[in-house]
């Protein structure tokens, strides 16, 4: 990561990686009060904050009054949840780059007492927390009460119970939309063969005309029909196995839960 130093008369110095920084400090040329800032931070913050020391007085002397330790350097770090953690500066920088941490989280050099953010240790960004006692994030992460987590998992409940009582019905009206269909070319067969019966009795002889379009009646009724009620029994069924998923998988039911929910449907 580059490194960007200001100089009191205005002027920019800058160091290609953390190592020159140290060196440039070490041999008196920068100073640990003057601004500096990380590769793509967009507001200044200390150089005594890059290198991870405990922050200077107004009244230190100019540059290089104390070389630079070049022991790891443990910084605290504020969680949301309010536990802190020690770790060394290059621990620090590694859990940043892995997600672990954010640079927003309150935290400071072990020997310092100033609070500052993670952000601004690492040279990423300079602004400080908004509350080292509490920080902004805590609020937001505490846990909810029980009677609001059982409300919400009862709504919960009551929900996928409601999905199942849909999909229920539309398998019921699936199995509906079958049997009429069989019940209507079941109608016109009977009727088929009452009219050959009439025609044999008018007649003395069999009439096939009767039968052969009560067959054809019975079919382009029956068959659409029951195959109508073949798809909305399906749409029913996959609608239940989406839901089973949904159960199953669902972060906020307990195993006892599940089994109430999909053992009644």
């Amino acid at each position: 990561m580059n490194y960007t130093v200001q100089k009191p008369d205005g002027t920019e110095v800058h160091f290609r990686s953390r190592d020159d920084l140290v060196i440039a400090y070490n041999n008196h040329e920068i100073d640990a009060r003057w601004p500096g800032k990380g590769e793509g931070a967009t507001e200044w913050t200390g150089v005594w904050a890059l290198l991870g020391v405990p922050r200077p007085a107004t009244t230190d002397p100019s540059p290089g009054a104390s070389r630079l330790d070049t022991s790891p350097k443990k910084c605290v770090v504020k969680r949301p949840n309010g536990e802190t953690m020690t770790v060394t500066l290059e621990s620090l920088s590694a859990r940043y780059d892995n997600g672990a941490v954010r640079a927003d989280w309150p935290a400071k050099v072990e020997e310092a007492s100033d609070w500052t953010t993670v952000g601004a240790i690492l040279g990423t960004q300079s602004q400080a927390p908004a509350s080292i006692g509490e920080p902004a994030a805590v609020a937001a992460t505490q846990p909810v009460s029980s009677a609001v987590a059982k409300s919400a998992v009862g709504r919960g409940i009551d929900r996928y119970q409601d999905a199942y009582r849909v999909a229920a019905a539309t398998v019921a009206i699936g199995a509906a939309v079958k049997v009429l269909a069989i019940c209507l070319a079941g109608l016109c067969l009977i009727g088929a063969v009452a009219g050959a019966s009439q025609s044999i009795a008018n007649l003395s002889s069999l009439n096939a005309a009767p039968l052969l379009v009560g067959l054809v009646a019975a079919v382009a009724v029956g068959v659409p029909l029951y195959a109508l009620g073949i798809l909305v029994s399906a749409a029913g069924q996959v609608l239940k196995a989406t839901l089973d998923t949904a159960v199953h998988t669902s972060p906020f039911l307990d195993k006892a839960q599940m089994a109430q929910i999909m053992i009644r449907h």
